[in-house]
């Protein structure tokens, strides 16, 4: 919009502007001024349970990663318990927790994304298995999995080695609108057998270009002794400081100004 230097700008020009009609259509938007630019931003959730993300106001699209949580390890005469899904359900993604150990655990079973890859077995030295793109599994003699969703290792000394499997990773792009609530349910570790280690929890990642808004104020101080509350901001600050003028001849002087930040 073209804004002139001087003078008023009518309401007609503005609701032209915006392409006519009703200006009321436009309450309680929110707005940016020029030069906002997008923020790099990686949201990492890793709390077990189901809880809701809302999305903030971005520009482009969504990077979702998710990883399912690894198995608990074999214990002395028992074995680990598997570890929870890391899902999505609006947008059909799962990420498979791992089993729990025993000789031959396999991974958590990924899909739904662009990307799906399964989690790693239980290894034959009795470690847990490697998340892809995420956590280590847990070494031998009990070691616990490596957040996110390495499986526990094996702690039975008597029997066959068998380490937790790990959780799967699911990557998926998406568009999603600003204000949207995602809900989502990330898995818990699983518990390990007797001695065996415990299986990592699960996570997911948000990845995205965040608009922040950007502006610029100023604030006039009048006669006396005031404070001033600096804000959070970015870039300089500015203070312009005026001196109050002498009285004429039956005239009394102006009073000056003390700062203008912006």
């Amino acid at each position: 919009m073209v804004v002139r230097a001087n003078g008023q700008i009518s309401q007609s020009e503005i609701t032209a502007e915006f392409g006519g009609g009703a200006m009321s259509v436009h309450r309680n938007q929110i707005w940016y001024a020029p030069g906002a630019a997008p923020v790099a931003v990686e949201v990492l959730k890793g709390t077990p349970g189901s809880s809701t993300f809302t999305m903030p106001n971005h520009t482009g699209s969504v990077i979702i990663e998710l990883w399912g949580a690894g198995g608990g390890g074999d214990g002395t005469f028992s074995g680990g318990s598997p570890g929870g899904n890391t899902t999505i359900s609006a947008y059909s993604l799962n990420a498979g927790g791992g089993e729990g150990g025993y000789s031959g655990a396999q991974g958590g079973i990924a899909s739904g994304g662009d990307i799906n890859i399964n989690g790693g077995p239980t290894l034959n030295d009795g470690d847990g298995g490697n998340s892809p793109n995420g956590g280590a599994g847990g070494g031998a003699n009990g070691g616990n999995g490596v957040f996110p969703g390495g499986g526990g290792a094996d702690g039975d000394f008597l029997g066959p080695a068998g380490g937790g499997g790990a959780g799967a990773y699911v990557k998926k792009t998406l568009t999603i609108a600003n204000g949207t609530a995602i809900s989502y349910t990330i898995g818990a570790g699983g518990a390990p057998g007797p001695g065996g280690g415990r299986g990592a929890d699960g996570a997911i990642k948000f990845v995205f270009n965040e608009i922040r808004e950007t502006y610029a104020t100023s604030q006039t101080f009048g006669p006396g002794t005031q404070n001033f509350f600096v804000p959070l901001y970015s870039g300089d600050m500015t203070w312009e400081v005026v001196g109050g003028g002498g009285g004429g001849g039956g005239t009394d002087g102006q009073d000056g100004f003390n700062g203008s930040g912006e």
